[in-house]
């Protein structure tokens, strides 16, 4: 078997990356609907969801969100609500904007237990 140089093997698994998301030939891919904020307050919308046939235990979930300008000012706290209930969240921000509101943070939150197939608003 001839050994590849990095760069051809990073292409080669870019390439089956690609074919193994692409899926059957003729298939369409879909983007997944996006949450939208459902409440006077609330910014961002997110569905956790469990797609595996086993429970899945609570513990964090991290993700990365952009925010518009000035949409959460510089000093300002996030809260998130999971099930109705209040859940504190850990903002580590990336990027600013000019006026000194956060761009990009990671957001961390303690989400909930979630059963096999279960997804929680």
């Amino acid at each position: 078997m001839r050994r590849m140089g990095r760069a051809t093997a990073g292409t080669m698994l870019l390439a089956l990356a690609l074919l193994l998301a692409a899926g059957p030939a003729g298939a369409q891919i879909r983007a997944p609907d996006v949450p939208q904020p459902r409440a006077a307050g609330d910014l961002v919308g997110v569905l956790l969801t469990n797609p595996t046939g086993q429970r899945l235990p609570a513990g964090p979930v991290t993700f990365g969100q952009v925010f518009a300008p000035g949409q959460v000012p510089a000093g300002a706290t996030l809260t998130a609500r999971v099930e109705g209930a209040a859940v504190p969240v850990q903002i580590d921000a990336k990027a600013t904007h000019p006026d000194g509101s956060l761009r990009m943070a990671v957001v961390t939150l303690a989400a909930p237990a979630l059963g096999a197939g279960a997804a929680v608003p």
